[in-house]
């Protein structure tokens, strides 16, 4: 299956099952699914913004390497995606969970 349709798939699945688990250990007990928030949550955050930074990204990191060049020298192309994905880190912190209950 090529990479440009197994990939959207794999994020769909992951959404879907996300969406399972939230349902049957919600984060709020309580809540409803189609909160106020829902669709806004869904079409901004989910779509939009991870769309959109997607295509900033991309723009800026083939902006970047047509000046600089170092995608020639292939310095982590040898490396497992596993290292790689380490090396990269994560761009999401350690955020404080929010207490809803005694603000």
């Amino acid at each position: 299956m090529p990479i440009e349709v197994l990939c959207p798939l794999i994020v769909v699945a992951w959404a879907l099952l996300l969406t399972l688990l939230e349902r049957r250990f919600p984060c709020i007990p309580g809540c409803n699914f189609f909160r106020r928030e829902f669709w806004n949550d869904l079409l901004l955050y989910t779509f939009v913004q991870s769309y959109l930074s997607a295509l900033v990204n991309a723009f800026f990191i083939r902006a970047i390497d047509s000046g600089m060049g170092l995608s020639r020298l292939e310095l982590v192309s040898d490396w497992p995606i596993a290292l790689q994905l380490l090396a990269r880190g994560s761009r999401a912190q350690s955020l404080p969970r929010l207490k809803l209950g005694n603000v």
